[in-house]
């Protein structure tokens, strides 16, 4: 696997992993969902997730893409806003690198 050199890939990485997760989300995959989460928070927010239950679809429909990606080392923060109808609540996602690589959500 390459990864990504410039600041510009790691942001689109992050993007495209922000993506897949909103695609698992939509479907209802939580357990899908819960393996782009660190392991340290991971059951955590599995649990979060499924309390979601029945509301998870429109949730997750109405977050936008990411407004807004930094990408500083093997630690990255993302974005993203929520219109759920005249409330606009802005969500901060923390990314971190793990030692494999691969960008994992820690904290949101």
């Amino acid at each position: 696997m390459t990864s990504a050199t410039t600041p510009q890939d790691q942001a689109a990485k992050i993007q495209a992993i922000l993506a897949q997760f909103k695609a698992k989300l939509q479907v209802n995959d939580v357990t899908g969902a819960a393996q782009f989460f660190t392991n340290t928070i991971r059951v955590q927010y599995q649990a979060m997730l499924n309390q979601l239950g029945p509301s998870m679809l429109q949730i997750v429909t109405d977050l936008s893409a990411p407004a807004n990606i930094s990408v500083n080392g093997a630690i990255a923060r993302a974005w993203i806003i929520r219109q759920d109808g005249a409330t606009r609540s802005v969500f901060n996602i923390s990314f971190i690198q793990d030692g494999d690589g691969v960008w994992r959500i820690d904290g949101m």
